[in-house]
This record gives C-alpha cells, structure tokens and sequence, in this order.
C-alpha cells in the first residue's frame, strides 16, 4: 500500500538453512567455520554480468546478484579445491526454523503481528481506508486457507472518530447559539447575517488550507470550532452598532461604515 513507510513483523518463526558442521571431516581437509562463512557469503553476493541497456547518452551494464534457491545450490558449494570438497561432504544441510525472538497470541492461538508505519507526509485517514480495503481484499483469498488477517488496533480509527466528534459539537454550538441569539435579540434579519457568516467563513477557511497544504486534523478544527465562537461574539457586537446608527437616521452605508469603524478601534 502506498504510503507506508515500514513493516515491523513480531511472532511467529522465520524458515533458516541449518549448516551442521562435521568436526571430524573439518579437521581432516582443514577447514574451519569461519572460511565456511566467508565463503557462502562471498558466494551470496558474486554478481554475473548478463548484458547491458543503451540510454539516451548512456549506457548501464546489468549485473545479477547470485542467490541460493534450494540446498542443492549449498551443498554443491566447493569449499576447498583439494579434491574438490563440497560444503555437503563436511556438513548436513537442511531447512530448519529460526529460534523465535518474540511472540504473539490473538485470541489464545499463535499469530503473526505487522506493526505498519506510515509515512510522515501521508494523510492517515486515507492511508487507513486503503490498508482496510487491501486486507479486505486478502482476508478473501486466505479464507479457504483457514488464515485471516484481524485488525487490532487503528490510530486513524481513533483520529477519525475524535475528528467527528469535534464537528459534532461545532454543529451543536453554532445551533445553540443561533437559538439563544433568538431569545435574545428577537431580530431575524441579524440572526440570518450571523448564521450566514458562519459557513462562509468555514468554506473560506478550507479553501485557504487546501491552497497552503493545510492538513485538517482534531488540532486545526478545534481551532475552528473556538473561532466559531468569536465570530459570533465579535458578529454581534458589530450587528448591533450598525442597527445602532442606522436607527440615528443615517444611510446604510454610512452606518455600516461607522460601525464597523468604531468597533474596530
């Protein structure tokens, strides 16, 4: 899934190639484990030239590093050219399992955890609906293998409903004011220019995030749900020292432009 950065992987055992050396036989042609070593590891990353790609200006040359595919590839391995001594005559070579360095239960049968990390610049509410869908989609295919992936804990999940929630109660706070704006000033033209200001102001506010690259997250809108709150205040205040010069007798204009003024002193 694009957007995630690393996979951490807890329980369960890993298979491993077992090497058992035979003392006797190491002893015999002179061989110690260390040469062993260095010799799979310097087998492991020989590179084969197979060819090259011509470029615009440029030419790459292609090499292939050579990997292990069974045992027999191991135990072919010659390990001193006096003979020669293949890795299979001074050692037993199998699959086995490697020793379990942690461990995970769900529901007290052995599971494998994947600790996914997400990248720093993705949005992760978005990155969780992606991954749900992806094992969503894999939970299909592992049904008839008896085998399904459960999703244990969700950090999105819990930014998400915390995001809801602060909504929510921006909603239930524009509409409470609104109502106590109503016992109060019993004006519905200034009513309706306050419940007016409110969603053009959020509208404009969103728009200038998404122009800057703004992520919207529970700290971004509990920001807004408290500038919610001034805008009112400071709504009302304004409102009313217009109403206040134009019951003087005085123009529309000259009074929205004197109280406003005298407001913003």
């Amino acid at each position: 899934v694009d957007g995630i950065a690393n996979v951490e992987v807890y329980g369960g055992r890993e298979k491993s190639v077992e090497i058992i050396l035979d003392e006797e036989a190491c002893k015999a042609h002179g061989i110690t484990p260390s040469r062993i070593g260095s010799i799979i590891s310097a087998n492991g990353r020989e590179k084969v030239f197979v060819g090259q790609v011509a470029g615009i200006n440029k030419q790459y040359f292609v090499n292939v590093t050579a990997e292990y595919n069974n045992i027999s590839d191991l135990e072919n391995m010659i390990v001193s050219v006096n003979g020669p001594v293949l890795l299979k005559d001074i050692a037993e070579i199998y699959f086995g399992l490697k020793e379990e360095t942690s461990y995970s239960r769900v529901n007290g049968k052995d599971a494998v955890t994947l600790l996914l990390i997400n990248d720093s610049q993705v949005n992760l509410i978005d990155l969780s609906h992606k991954t749900i869908e992806t094992i969503d989609d894999l939970n299909k295919e592992l049904k008839p293998k008896d085998a399904e992936i459960i999703i244990q804990s969700n950090t999105a999940e819990v930014m998400e409903n915390n995001i809801n929630k602060v909504i929510q109660l921006a909603l239930i706070g524009g509409i409470l004011a609104i109502i106590i704006l109503w016992m109060f000033l019993k004006n519905i033209r200034l009513i309706i220019a306050i419940t007016l200001a409110i969603p053009i102001s959020v509208f404009t506010a969103f728009n200038l995030f998404y122009a800057f690259n703004i992520s919207i997250n529970i700290f971004t809108l509990i920001g807004m749900a408290l500038v919610i709150g001034m805008l009112l205040d400071n709504s009302i205040v304004v409102l009313e020292n217009i109403y206040r010069h134009a019951s003087q007798n005085k123009s529309a204009d000259e009074a929205v432009l004197l109280g406003t003024k005298e407001v913003s002193r």
